[in-house]
């Protein structure tokens, strides 16, 4: 799974952690960190739904939820 964290303005966000939650099981996956582009990668990510965390000390907690399909 791989994304891009912007702000409010579309401005791009180094730097913010960002955790998956599988809904079905409870468990985290480890966290991954943006880059200086605010992208994250996070490899082999099973099927299920997820909740995706994105923290970052000066700016709110975002929460949003994911599918991944098999395969993905």
């Amino acid at each position: 799974m791989t994304g891009t964290i912007t702000d409010a303005q579309g401005g791009t966000v180094p730097g913010a952690t960002v955790v998956l939650t599988s809904q079905s099981q409870g468990t985290k996956l480890a966290p991954e960190v943006t880059n200086a582009d605010g992208i994250y990668v996070i490899a082999n990510v099973p099927a299920d739904t997820y909740t995706l965390s994105i923290t970052l000390s000066g700016f709110q907690d975002v929460e949003e939820r994911k599918s991944v399909g098999k395969g993905k």
